[in-house]
């Protein structure tokens, strides 16, 4: 009965996993130590050994790969977080990009502002000395005109004072010239 248990105990441990099929070698060979069976024993002691380190390897692998696994989630992580940091920065330095560019339009527009502000004045002093120069050439004209006229007066003064001392040496010779030619015939 014991050999036929541990036939079908042998048979029975391929389909177990690692973990199981460990603890059933050393169960049997502890069974094996105490039935006296040394040689039996030895060897379910040394398939215990081998799958105890295949399992310790494969725990260790396991456990490498759960740990590079890790380290690889930490790069993913930290590659994320460098994007982010990235994208951020450039985020930052759009919108600085564009608070420039509307502060340079604010002032290149209170600028533009000013310009044409101080350019209508210009134009509104350039209008009043225009004005000013009209109305300086309109007097200008006006006491030339009426200094012309004054000498035009004069002129006819003179020209009335000529006529008038032609008219009266006309006269005059007109009463003296027949007395002369009189007295000399």
């Amino acid at each position: 009965k014991q050999d036929s248990a541990f036939a079908w105990l042998k048979n029975s441990l391929e389909g177990l996993d690692l973990n199981a099929r460990v603890q059933a070698y050393y169960d049997l060979y502890k069974l094996e130590e105490g039935l006296h069976r040394d040689r039996e024993a030895s060897d379910f002691l040394r398939l215990h050994v081998v799958h105890r380190d295949s399992l310790d390897r494969s725990q260790r692998e396991d456990f490498l790969e759960r740990l590079r696994g890790i380290e690889a989630y930490q790069q993913q992580r930290s590659k994320a977080r460098t994007a982010e940091l990235k994208l951020a920065r450039e985020k930052i330095w759009f919108y600085r990009v564009v608070a420039t560019s509307m502060l340079l339009i604010i002032i290149l527009m209170v600028k533009q502002y000013k310009v044409q502000k101080k350019k209508k004045q210009l134009e509104a002093n350039i209008q009043q000395e225009k004005q000013k120069l009209t109305e300086a050439l309109l007097e200008q004209q006006k006491a030339e005109y009426r200094l012309l006229q004054e000498q035009e007066e004069r002129e006819k003064l003179k020209i009335s004072k000529l006529e008038l001392t032609v008219e009266y040496y006309k006269q005059l010779n007109a009463i003296t010239v027949p007395i002369l030619l009189k007295s000399q015939n």
